[in-house]
């Protein structure tokens, strides 16, 4: 909610909470049952990049936290608002799925996310092109 300026929704109204998540001790890990709080919230208050850390939480969380039809919807929702972490995301998640008929759409949403400068779309744009 710090990041997407929605700050005030929190319950302190200052952003604290989120704010937190961003301190420098790299050592911890990651706290996904407080960053799915956040992500909800941004995400249902129409952030593409809420959107994105949200879907990736329940795709890549705890076991107990995950719902990948529910992180595929949500990274639908950023990808079609243009964020490149959901652009990403939605490929993996189509790919994942293993249906043929979406190599092209794969394919898009990787190219989408390597025009914005993805380091790991433009990895992945690079393999697909070599591999066909």
């Amino acid at each position: 909610l710090y990041v997407a300026g929605l700050a005030a929704q929190e319950p302190d109204g200052n952003g604290l909470e989120s704010q937190s998540l961003f301190e420098r001790d790299s050592s911890r890990e990651p706290e996904f049952a407080a960053a799915f709080g956040l992500a909800k919230k941004a995400a249902e208050a129409g952030s593409a990049t809420g959107q994105a850390i949200l879907a990736y939480i329940l795709s890549r969380g705890p076991e107990a936290m995950r719902d990948l039809d529910a992180a595929h919807g949500w990274y639908e929702k950023s990808a079609a608002a243009g964020c490149p972490e959901g652009c990403l995301g939605l490929a993996l998640s189509l790919a994942r799925r293993g249906q043929p008929a979406q190599t092209a759409k794969v394919a898009a949403e990787v190219r989408r996310a390597a025009d914005a400068g993805l380091p790991t779309a433009i990895y992945l744009l690079g393999v697909l092109t070599e591999h066909g």
